[in-house]
């Protein structure tokens, strides 16, 4: 089961905090913080992203820490929340607690439903439709051959094609930090490239 995908709760228990993560739909996540600590001591954790910085926040036992945000209106390049966690003035641990690797988003048009089926040999990460500036996000290690494969079945009206979205000797390093993020056009799919710090035409839909 796919860490990242939709309508799911994933809970983590570490020696100092739980988080929980939940997302109804593709696209909006709610992110928990719990203090587990069996002590009268409080914890202090500080979460934040690239673009989002939650402060700091004094937590006592069973006390939560808990944001919303959609993944489409953070930086898709770095669509990463991670906090620190300290304990009686001791920093305990840094700890990523969402990570998106692969995204794709829909820019093929005001109401225009991008369909999308994504998928490896090992992993179906099933059906998919996409509103305007939705986006479908999710994570994964490549294995010691660097062979991973996720290919998508992807439509919209009178657009149909198949994608090698992420090929790993071809992606690994263009991507940047392993993180992919593509566009679906009307007209092609795009694929920010680290080198280029932009977005480069890839595909073609099929004529």
């Amino acid at each position: 089961m796919n860490p990242l995908r939709s309508s799911m709760v994933l809970l983590v228990v570490l020696a100092f905090i739980s988080i929980f993560i939940s997302s109804p739909v593709s696209a909006n996540y709610t992110i928990e913080v719990r203090n587990n600590v069996h002590s009268t001591k409080k914890i202090d954790v500080h979460c934040k992203s690239a673009d989002k910085d939650l402060s700091v926040h004094h937590l006592k036992y069973g006390e939560n820490l808990d944001w919303n945000f959609n993944i489409s209106n953070i930086n898709l390049l770095s669509p990463v929340f991670d906090c620190d966690i300290i304990w009686e003035k001791v920093a305990k641990g840094h700890i990523v607690v969402f990570d998106a690797r692969r995204v794709i988003v829909n820019y093929l048009g005001k109401n225009a439903i991008l369909n999308l089926h994504c998928q490896s040999k090992d992993d179906d990460l099933g059906a998919h439709d996409l509103p305007y500036t939705d986006s479908f996000n999710w994570s994964f290690n490549v294995n010691i051959w660097k062979t991973t494969l996720y290919y998508c079945d992807m439509g919209s009206g009178d657009l149909i094609g198949h994608f090698d979205i992420f090929v790993a000797k071809r992606d690994m390093n263009r991507c940047g930090d392993d993180k992919c993020v593509w566009r679906v056009n009307r007209d092609v799919l795009y694929l920010y490239i680290k080198d280029v710090d932009d977005y480069v035409c890839q595909f073609d839909w099929p004529k």
